[in-house]
């Protein structure tokens, strides 16, 4: 049985496999969210924003307008705490393609 962080980490590196606009955007947490085994397959795709998970769902939703497909990763109590707003506004009312 795998921890659920390493099965994250994994699924990340297998969409990036399969897809080129596959992008990781990270709250500084690729260690613990194991979101750094899809930075060392694919560093060219992978952004580190710093500990600003408001910030990054609105870059994520700007990539996503230009076809990027961008994965967040970060612990769900900073989603729900400090991007809650973003998420609200900027992806669910323009229907971005961000997961």
């Amino acid at each position: 049985m795998k921890a659920m962080r390493d099965v994250w980490g994994d699924t990340l590196v297998e969409l990036g496999n399969s897809n080129p606009n596959v992008l990781v955007l990270d709250a500084d947490l690729a260690n613990s969210t194991k979101a750094d085994k899809f930075a060392k397959a694919h560093p060219e795709r992978f952004l580190q924003m710093g500990i600003a998970e408001q910030n990054f769902v609105g870059a994520a939703v700007g990539l996503a307008s230009v076809g990027y497909i961008p994965w967040l990763s970060s612990f769900a109590v900073f989603f729900t705490h400090r991007a809650l707003d973003p998420i609200r506004m900027l992806v669910a009312q323009t229907h971005a393609n961000v997961s």
